[in-house]
């Protein structure tokens, strides 16, 4: 807990904190990232899951796997400054947990995907849909406790 408060008791976390416009721009920051880095992960998802037959599995990897990153990189990079406002507060919110605990079954997905190959792509996919909506739940809840 001395960390979290440590953390939160930083320099950058009170500019950040006490700023009119910087805790919002980097708010905007997380949810555009996030925007960009889920929305990539379920058309790839619903593609799996054989909706868009149309579109060629390996074009569509070619253009949403790169945006998937970049919009996770500015998620994680602005959600790590808006973490580090209220650390200790965050450690113990309940919603928030949940987000994680969702974040990290949705990577750990993605990991066994790649690992178990083709043959259980339907699964990963609608496991994938689930967990990132779980993530986008316990983000906008994150708010209310």
């Amino acid at each position: 807990m001395e960390l979290l408060v440590a953390l939160q008791s930083s320099g950058a976390a009170q500019a950040l904190r006490g700023s009119t416009w910087l805790y919002p721009t980097v708010a905007f920051a997380h949810a555009a990232g996030a925007c960009l880095a889920v929305g990539a992960i379920a058309l790839v998802d619903l593609r799996l899951l054989g909706v868009g037959k149309a579109v060629p599995r390996d074009a569509l990897l070619a253009f949403a796997v790169p945006i998937a990153l970049g919009g996770a990189a500015l998620a994680v990079l602005a959600g790590s400054a808006m973490f580090a406002t209220g650390a200790a507060h965050f450690a113990r919110n309940p919603a928030f947990l949940f987000k994680m605990a969702a974040l990290a079954f949705a990577l750990w997905n993605a990991v066994a995907f790649h690992r178990f190959g083709a043959d259980r792509a339907p699964v990963h996919a609608a496991a994938s849909l689930v967990a990132w909506m779980a993530v986008v739940a316990g983000g906008i809840l994150t708010a209310y406790f």
